[in-house]
């Protein structure tokens, strides 16, 4: 008798189908509150949840979905925020039988000092990933 194959887990079941994305910043110098939409694809991708990053772990944050495709977070750290890092993690599950890659793109940001509550001026970097592989590039947010 040959030996019998293990069946592959389903999609839905396997952990490549759920996604985190890294929202990166850099050159934070006492940031004390930041927010911003991220911009997907919501015919690609399920919005799961949004967690602290590495930078913003003692930090109050929010977040919620205005529209389809759209995330707005909120991050307040009355101590700043300083250095370079992931300051959210957001995580998605795709949604079944699609692929390609997704642009990501960060939006109406406002980042302002912890101390004297000036705003700080910011660039962004789009990101993206693809359905089908591992890996993602990071939008990514560097203060001025």
């Amino acid at each position: 008798r040959p030996p019998r194959s293990t069946p592959k887990p389903s999609s839905a079941a396997s952990d490549v189908y759920k996604r985190q994305v890294p929202i990166l910043v850099t050159l934070a110098d006492n940031v004390g509150s930041l927010e911003f939409v991220l911009v997907y694809d919501p015919t690609k991708v399920e919005l799961d949840q949004v967690e602290r990053g590495l930078l913003s772990e003692h930090a109050l944050i929010d977040s919620s979905s205005p529209s389809p495709g759209r995330l707005w977070t909120g991050i307040i750290d009355i101590n700043g925020m300083t250095g370079s890092g992931p300051v959210a993690v957001v995580k998605f599950k795709v949604r079944d039988d699609v692929d390609g890659s997704m642009p990501l793109s960060l939006e109406s940001i406002a980042a302002y000092d912890a101390n004297t509550l000036v705003d700080i001026v910011t660039k962004t970097t789009p990101g993206a990933f693809n359905i089908n592989e591992a890996g993602t590039m990071s939008p990514i947010l560097t203060f001025q």
